[in-house]
């Protein structure tokens, strides 16, 4: 009786845990591990992360890659050929350089007569040509599952919100454009939110709302406001997006624009970031200023440089706030000359910054670092690699067909930087050691082989010094293999 009575005590209590465990929640899914990439990474040795190690193998480092002749005849090109907009003329919104689908559909709030003609002048935007466009990149968005921060999908509702802050029923018909300058360097974006979302499930590093960023004391023109007015829809001179109106200075006539953007005198930041600090000797931050940020310069002393940030006067006009900048910080008076020098030790400056898809917060993305770079010398550059590899007429191309060595070959014909693009991908190239070619870039990951037919992604997340082997093996290919131009930035 006593052995039947333990068993059947024992048979009670493994039912009451079996009970219990179907109540255990099931944990929530994590990100999925990531394999980080070691540095230096193959081929690479610790000496190769300082500029001085390249430098002496220049045959005249103080050339000049590009005079400043030449920087201003690219940079009318970049604009001619519509690399660039220029957001003060009546081209606005050109599309010769640009495909978009028009739906079918009209806007509903509108009550515009399609079968009257477009209104294209100066200073006015036509109603139909906006609302698709933002109709139609915020679908291209929602066409497909997209994932929040948090892992989990995006609801419906949250899009039906931000699409209601886009104002789409307050497009009129014909929009009469304003002007605007940014105080400060901001994020541009699809939508006017600041909300994360991602392709796939915590890809997290990846926000596809953001276009790019935009340094402070930029020209923009304004076109539109989001029903909450926090965000505008703005042209800048190499993309369009919405803009948190608080980084903005609105109102600004152009013709005042423009003695803004010409001052007598420049200062131009050529470290990575400085600060301006409201009066001297404080700590108390007025703006941080990016490289390649160009600032009026209004007088120095021996510990300070004074420069004018963006205000808006008593009387409503673009005037000046004074700021201050420590003589010691990495700024220039003038733009940097464009000597191979510079080049390499701009470049450099930036080396092991932290990766950042369309430049959110304060770092970058490879054809950031590449416009941020050439900034500090003047030349404008466009925002995306397939943009910057077109810059000039000196340039060589590459097909899936030409061999390994072909590129080789043109990388040996080479005595000064250059920059090489694959779709997607820019570098600057800095030199050969032995038999391997070398490039700094600010690179997310690359693929190296885990089976015959399948690749396991490396994460490297940062600006680097590599080898263009890097790859090799992999379904994919090497960096060079991939090489499809290379620029070198010659009008």
């Amino acid at each position: 009786m006593t052995r039947n009575l333990i068993v059947f005590i024992c048979l009670v209590v493994l039912a009451g845990c079996a009970t219990v465990s179907k109540h255990v929640p099931t944990p929530k899914p994590g990100p999925p591990p990531k394999t980080y990439a070691s540095l230096p990474l193959i081929n690479c040795r610790n000496a190769m992360d300082d500029e001085n190690y390249w430098i002496p193998k220049l045959g005249n480092p103080d050339k000049l890659l590009l005079t400043y002749k030449e920087i201003e005849r690219l940079n009318r090109s970049n604009y001619a050929r519509g690399l660039l907009t220029d957001v003060f003329s009546k081209y606005l919104w050109d599309y010769k350089y640009e495909e978009v689908d028009r739906p079918e559909e009209v806007n509903p709030d509108s009550g515009w007569d399609q079968s009257a003609s477009k209104v294209y002048s100066p200073g006015v935007l036509e109603g139909y040509t906006l609302y698709t466009y933002l109709k139609a990149e915020t679908e291209r968005i929602k066409r497909v599952e997209r994932w929040q921060a948090d892992g989990q999908p995006v609801p419906r509702e949250v899009f039906k919100q931000l699409d209601d802050n886009l104002n789409l029923g307050g497009i009129r018909e014909n929009n009469h454009l304003t002007y605007a300058i940014t105080r400060r360097r901001t994020d541009v974006r699809y939508y006017p939110t600041d909300m994360l979302i991602t392709s796939k499930r915590w890809n997290v590093d990846f926000d596809i709302v953001q276009v790019s960023s935009i340094q402070a004391m930029q020209p923009v023109a304004v076109l539109h406001f989001s029903q909450d007015r926090k965000w505008l829809f703005a042209v800048t001179s190499y993309c369009r997006g919405w803009i948190k109106a608080h980084d903005l200075i609105t109102g600004c006539r152009p013709q005042e624009l423009k003695r803004f953007l010409s001052p007598q005198r420049r200062l131009v930041v050529i470290g990575h970031r400085v600060t301006a600090v409201w009066e001297p000797g404080t700590t108390r931050t007025a703006e941080r200023l990016f490289m390649g940020t160009v600032c009026p310069l209004l007088k120095k002393t021996e510990q300070y440089y004074q420069i004018g940030l963006p205000s808006k006067t008593r009387g409503g006009r673009l005037g000046y706030k004074r700021a201050f900048i420590s003589r010691h910080a990495e700024v220039y008076e003038g733009y940097l000359p464009c000597s191979v020098r510079n080049i390499y030790q701009q470049a450099f400056k930036l080396l092991h910054t932290p990766y950042s898809w369309g430049g959110k917060g304060d770092y970058r993305d490879c054809s950031q670092v590449v416009m941020d770079l050439f900034a500090a010398m003047g030349l404008a550059m466009p925002r995306n690699s397939s943009a910057q590899a077109r810059v000039g007429k000196a340039r060589y191309t590459f097909s899936r067909k030409n061999s390994v060595g072909k590129r080789r070959r043109k990388l040996d014909s080479l005595k000064y930087p250059a920059l090489l693009q694959f779709p997607g991908h820019i570098m600057i190239y800095i030199g050969r050691v032995g038999s391997h070619y070398y490039a700094l870039h600010d690179i997310w990951s690359f693929r190296e082989p885990d089976s015959p037919k399948k690749d396991k992604k490396v994460i490297i997340g940062k600006v680097v010094v590599s080898d263009l082997s890097l790859g090799q093996g992999s379904t994919r290919g090497s960096l060079l293999k991939r090489l499809k131009t290379i620029n070198l930035l010659k009008p």
